[in-house]
């Protein structure tokens, strides 16, 4: 959708500035090509990057259910979500991620500034072994229809020994 908008306007830039010759024509068709090859390069490694999930399935806290809800005062939709400490430890503070999709299954404005698709937050309440808490986040997404996944990215415990996405066991 970007590129064609893009395409628009160097059409349009081009024919007010007088670009008749076909080889800039060319010229600027290239590059645009090349802009949109790289910002597609940039908006996967970016995906990728924040998508990262491998270990979360041992994570120590397990999001059990959620919603997207709007407040009497606003239409932006918020994020509520219920976990529970599945560890053996007391949990001091916990770092969430979050992915969402708008009505029409694409990534939704979820809280992450430039980076639709994805949000996080965190909890600094404390949470004991084997309870559940509900968390709130002010998102004030404009689009967001569903909530795909939210996991822990880092877990710290009361001890001060830490679980972290992506580090073994």
């Amino acid at each position: 959708m970007r590129s064609i908008a893009m395409l628009s306007l160097i059409i349009i830039s081009a024919s007010c500035t007088g670009v008749t010759n076909k080889s800039e024509a060319k010229r600027i068709l290239d590059s645009l090509k090349v802009a949109t090859k790289v910002d597609s390069v940039i908006q996967t490694t970016v995906h990728n990057a924040l998508f990262d999930t491998a270990g979360f399935r041992q994570a120590p806290v397990k999001v059990l259910r959620s919603e997207l809800y709007e407040n009497d005062y606003s239409s932006f939709r918020n994020l509520r979500f219920t976990f529970k400490n599945v560890s053996d430890k007391r949990i001091s503070g916990i770092k969430f991620r979050w992915y969402g999709l708008d009505a029409f299954g694409e990534p939704a404005d979820m809280g992450a500034a430039g980076i639709d698709g994805f949000g996080g937050g965190f909890d600094d309440e404390g949470i004991s072994p084997g309870k559940t808490n509900v968390g709130d986040w002010e998102i004030l997404s404009r689009n967001a229809k569903k909530v795909v996944l939210i996991w822990p990215t880092e877990v710290v415990f009361s001890d001060g020994s830490k679980w972290k996405i992506g580090t073994p066991d």
